[in-house]
C-alpha cells in the first residue's frame, strides 16, 4: 500500500492569515498597505506567505527579563 504524503499550504488568503495571527481582517490589510506585511499576487488573489506571517510575529515579539529568584 502506497504512503499518502500531505502536503503543507505555504500560503493562505486574508481570512486565513486573520485567524492565524487571531487579528482582524482589517488589521491584515491594513499590514499590507503600510508595507508592513507582504504579499503575493496570483491573478486576483492575494496570498500572503506563512513564513511572512511568522517573521512578523518575530519581529514584534516582546522579551521580558525573568524577575530575580529569591
Amino acid at each position: 500500500m502506497k504512503k499518502v504524503q500531505q502536503i503543507q499550504p505555504k500560503s493562505t488568503d486574508i481570512d486565513g492569515a486573520a485567524r492565524y495571527l487571531g487579528m482582524s481582517k482589517s488589521w491584515v490589510r491594513d499590514r499590507i498597505y503600510s508595507g508592513q506585511l507582504s504579499y503575493v499576487r496570483l491573478g486576483r488573489s492575494v496570498r500572503l506567505l506563512y513564513s511572512d506571517l511568522d517573521n512578523l510575529l518575530a519581529a514584534r515579539r516582546i522579551e521580558r527579563p525573568l524577575p530575580p529568584a529569591a
